[in-house]
C-alpha cells in the first residue's frame, strides 16, 4: 500500500514537472514570437496585444498547473526534483513576461 502510494506521488511529481517545463518553454516562445513581429508603431503594439491576447493563455496554463499544485498538497507533496520550478516561480515567470510585453 506504501509503495503504490510512493509510486502515485512520484507519477505526480513528473506530471507538474512536464507541466512546469512546458509552461516555462511556452513563454520562450511566445516571447521570440511577440520579439519577432515587426512593423510600423501602431500597428505592431495592436499586433503584439493580439498576440499576447492578455495573456489567456498562460492563464489557462497556471491553472491546470495550479490544480494540480492543489492536489499535491493535499497528498503531502511538497517537494519535486524533476524540476526547479514551482508554482510561485511560475507565477513570477509569467508576470515577468507579462511586463516585458506591456513595455
Amino acid at each position: 500500500e506504501e509503495l503504490k502510494r510512493q509510486q502515485h506521488n512520484e507519477e505526480k511529481r513528473k506530471e507538474f514537472a512536464t507541466l512546469a517545463n512546458d509552461f516555462i518553454s511556452h513563454l520562450e516562445e511566445r516571447k521570440s514570437t511577440i520579439e519577432a513581429l515587426e512593423g510600423e508603431p501602431e500597428s505592431l503594439i495592436s499586433e503584439i496585444q493580439q498576440t499576447y491576447d492578455e495573456g489567456n493563455p498562460e492563464t489557462e496554463k497556471l491553472t491546470e498547473i495550479s490544480t494540480l499544485q492543489e492536489e499535491m498538497s493535499q497528498l503531502g507533496i511538497t517537494d519535486n526534483k524533476h524540476t526547479e520550478y514551482n508554482l510561485p516561480s511560475l507565477k513570477v515567470k509569467n508576470d515577468q513576461f507579462a511586463k516585458y510585453i506591456k513595455n
